[in-house]
């Protein structure tokens, strides 16, 4: 199983070395500045490994057996750095992450240069160097000839290496990543400023370079940017007028395989959530509140919540019409959304885990209210599996769809630097102590409050 061991890096400490194993669905909660974020990044760092190398192969002439783990271990110092910034200020520390039991990469600060440090384990290193110094020869013979015959050779070489990066002798990783930052309805309210900031992402993703660490003002400006590269791929598939239900019109036509009834009940879930029907026509994208075409606000003139929630969830439904396998992020979730909008997140989020058995979704949150709305999805699982007599009563409660069985999931929480398994599995759910911990607390503060009043009184 995919697993991450974080050994003093930055915010987290983790004395009692608690290995995260990466499940179906990760949860990470705690205060702010407690390492919620980096956790998140980490595990999305590693999972994109792959295409780090797979650009290295292809823009790399010169690699050969005596060069490759140097030149590798570069690159993925280089992508390591763009990240999470210098780790010149930073303690010593170690990060090692396995995608297999028998296959990890291990990053850790090495104090002779300040710099980060990359090593492979013996299997996996072995494995890529000798796969990758064949394909990489194959590919550079035929790199700059530009007939059909070469250009079709070029691709098959690509999928290839692509395919066998993702399979079970390299990482072992056939998702498609993307990391939603907090603050996604910057994507609508600065969509007129994007183009530059496109072009600038273009320019640097092929020239990572270790000793040039100001290309990004933050260690946060590379996610914002793919994910702004991704929404203008996601947007174009909208246009036209074709809404959620267009789209599902267009696959029929396509003749591509989906579950109807569950990206109808998908659908009704997200107007519900965004108060109306989400379209896009030729004056841009909108939200109907009515039956009457025009009882409508455009987008940039919507409220924030509606504004933040409307690009996970054209994702998460693309997702599903499309069967794609996919590795996601979604950063703090609970952003700008009544408790009930939180709870509606996190059942289109059951949807798309129960959708693929390989999806992988990691939540970095505030929120008691996201751990609240999960346990029910785990105790509606769990009275299903023990008492299947009353299998259709859950589901009137609770849709099948949106059940999650334990084992799907990992909660941990943070605080003071450490890591703790959040998980009660007598109970089949969450610690009482997660869900209670800041209710308790402000309990506590009324009730001293009333003690002073009665006291007076």
């Amino acid at each position: 199983m995919e697993r991450i061991l974080i050994k003093n890096f930055k915010a987290i400490i983790n004395k009692n070395e608690v290995e995260i194993p990466i499940k179906n669905l990760n949860i990470f909660i705690g205060e702010q500045a407690s390492g919620k974020s980096t956790i998140a990044k980490l595990i999305y760092f590693f999972k994109t490994i792959r295409e780090e190398i797979l650009s290295e192969v292809l823009n790399n002439s010169q690699l050969a057996n005596n060069n490759f783990t140097n030149e590798i271990s570069k690159r993925v110092g280089r992508y390591f750095v763009y990240l999470f910034g210098s780790s010149r200020h930073l303690a010593n520390f170690e990060v090692k992450y396995y995608f297999a039991n028998d296959r990890w990469i291990k990053i850790e600060k090495n104090w002779n240069s300040g710099n980060v440090r990359v090593s492979f384990d013996y299997n996996l290193q072995n494995s890529l160097q000798r796969k990758i110094i064949s394909i990489s020869t194959e590919y550079h013979r035929i790199a700059n000839q530009f007939d059909d015959l070469s250009r079709r050779e070029r691709e098959r070489v690509v999928n290839g290496l692509a395919n066998y990066l993702k399979g079970r002798e390299a990482f072992q990783n056939p998702h498609h990543h993307l990391y939603m930052p907090a603050s996604r309805n910057m994507t609508v309210i600065l969509e007129s400023h994007l183009t530059d900031i496109y072009a600038r992402l273009e320019n640097i993703a092929a020239s990572l370079d270790l000793n040039d660490n100001n290309n990004f003002n933050s260690d946060n400006e590379l996610l914002l940017l793919k994910f702004m590269q991704y929404v203008r791929n996601m947007k174009s598939k909208f246009k036209k007028g074709r809404g959620f239900k267009g789209l599902i019109e267009e696959a029929r036509d396509f003749q591509i395989n989906f579950n109807e009834i569950l990206l109808a009940e998908i659908i009704k879930k997200i107007e519900e959530l965004i108060k109306g029907k989400y379209n896009f026509d030729e004056y841009g994208e909108k939200i109907q509140f009515s039956n009457s075409i025009n009882d409508y606000v455009y987008l940039p003139d919507a409220s924030s919540g509606q504004q933040e929630i409307i690009r996970p969830f054209q994702d998460i439904f693309l997702s599903i019409l499309y069967d794609d396998t996919v590795f996601r992020v979604y950063e703090e979730p609970e952003s700008h959304l009544f408790p009930l909008g939180q709870k509606g997140y996190i059942e289109l989020i059951a949807m798309l885990i129960n959708a693929n058995p390989q999806n992988q979704i990691v939540i970095p949150t505030h929120s008691p209210y996201i751990l609240t709305a999960l346990d029910n999805l785990i105790k509606a699982k769990h009275i299903a599996k023990q008492q299947p007599e009353q299998e259709e009563e859950v589901n009137q409660i609770v849709p099948r769809s949106q059940w999650l069985d334990l084992e799907q999931i990992g909660v941990y929480a943070l605080k003071d630097g450490e890591i703790y398994d959040s998980l009660d599995r007598e109970r089949q759910g969450l610690q009482s102590e997660v869900l209670d911990d800041t209710t308790e607390k402000m309990s506590a503060t009324f009730d001293q409050l009333l003690n002073l009043q009665y006291q007076s009184a």
